[in-house]
């Protein structure tokens, strides 16, 4: 069409517009990067508070209503109200979890209970 967007009957959308590719079903691939390079980043500080953003997450099991098929998650709006920089709302305004930030927090909360078992051993 004329807007930019093709879509296939699979469920792929590409939008050019706005550089977006949305897919309704699975994907498979070899290998996902996230691009990472510190020459890309400023205003870099370490986190902290990690295990009390995961402990207020609440991880749930679901099915889909398109499909039926369970899955587990978390719901996007909950998760907005403790980390909104990793939801976003898609132009139907549905909300989706850029889950793979969590893997940061999941990182600094082992390191920070690591320093708690490593505390209690040295006594």
């Amino acid at each position: 069409n004329n807007s930019g967007q093709f879509s296939s009957a699979s469920g792929l959308t590409f939008d050019i517009a706005n550089n977006n590719l949305s897919v309704s079903n699975t994907v498979f691939a070899v290998h996902f990067d996230n691009v990472s390079d510190i020459s890309l980043k400023e205003n870099i500080h370490p986190l902290n508070n990690s295990i009390n953003k995961l402990n207020n997450l609440y991880p749930v099991s679901f099915n889909w209503k398109s499909t039926k098929e369970q899955s587990f998650g978390l719901i996007a709006q909950e998760v907005e109200q403790i980390l909104p920089q990793i939801v976003h709302q898609k132009d139907d305004g549905t909300k989706t979890v850029s889950y793979i930030q969590i893997i940061a927090l999941l990182i600094d909360a082992v390191k920070d209970l690591q320093r708690q078992i490593d505390d209690i051993n040295s006594k």
